[in-house]
Parts: C-alpha cells; sequence; structure tokens
C-alpha cells in the first residue's frame, strides 16, 4: 500500500463550495444494498444518483439513504428517451476522498440528506 499522507482523507467537505453550479442532469436510479457481515444483503437502505455536473461534465454518483427513490429507473430512462433532461440538486451533498486499496487509488464517495428535482427551461 502506498503511503498516504494527507489531512484531506476521510473527512467531509461541503460539495456545493466545490462545484460552479449545484444542479446536475440526472442519468441513473439505482438501489443500495445493506452491507452486512462481509456481503449485500435484500435490504435497500437508499438510492445511488448517477448524474453530470455541468462545470467539467464530471460524472458523479451520489448516495441518498432512505427507501423511496425520486422516481424509478425506468421513469427516468423513458424522460431520457424522449429526449428530456432531468435536473436535480442535492440537500447537503458532502464529499470525501478515501484509498481503495482493490484499485490503489484515491477515489471519492459523496453523500446527500436528499434530492429535489429542479424546474428549468432547458429542453
Amino acid at each position: 500500500m502506498p503511503r498516504i499522507n494527507s489531512i484531506l482523507i476521510r473527512k467531509y467537505f461541503d460539495l456545493n463550495k466545490i462545484l460552479n453550479d449545484p444542479a446536475m442532469i440526472l442519468q441513473k436510479i439505482s438501489e443500495k444494498k445493506e452491507y452486512k457481515d462481509g456481503k449485500y444483503t435484500d435490504k435497500v437502505v437508499g438510492y445511488k444518483y448517477d448524474c453530470v455536473e455541468t462545470m467539467n461534465f464530471d460524472h458523479l454518483s451520489v448516495y441518498v439513504e432512505g427507501d423511496i427513490p425520486l422516481m424509478t429507473n425506468e421513469r427516468l430512462q423513458e424522460l431520457r428517451l424522449r429526449g428530456e433532461k432531468v435536473w436535480v440538486e442535492f440537500e447537503q451533498p458532502l464529499i470525501m476522498a478515501y484509498y481503495n486499496g482493490q484499485t490503489d487509488s484515491i477515489v471519492d464517495t459523496i453523500k446527500a440528506k436528499g434530492i429535489h428535482l429542479v424546474e428549468t427551461d432547458d429542453v
């Protein structure tokens, strides 16, 4: 394992202070299962929202705890197939960097308290 010497590792920061615009384009919604005793269970503990931010067009995955998604992924994909962009903002999004030993890299994890649709004139 490489030596990682940074006070930023494993500390949460406000994602909105990093991004130019908190609104993002939603691309996919997937269930996040509970991880217990070294394996995933069938219990859904939240949802992962795959998005694109609009400054550098980076892809971000944001985890929101809870048992009700913003919408189903099937509905989201129907809207996308019709050419609609689904804009969202996250409530209290926090980002943290950590070392992933499996990939031998520093990666981000993002969590938020909630997610909301954003009304736009963009088509």
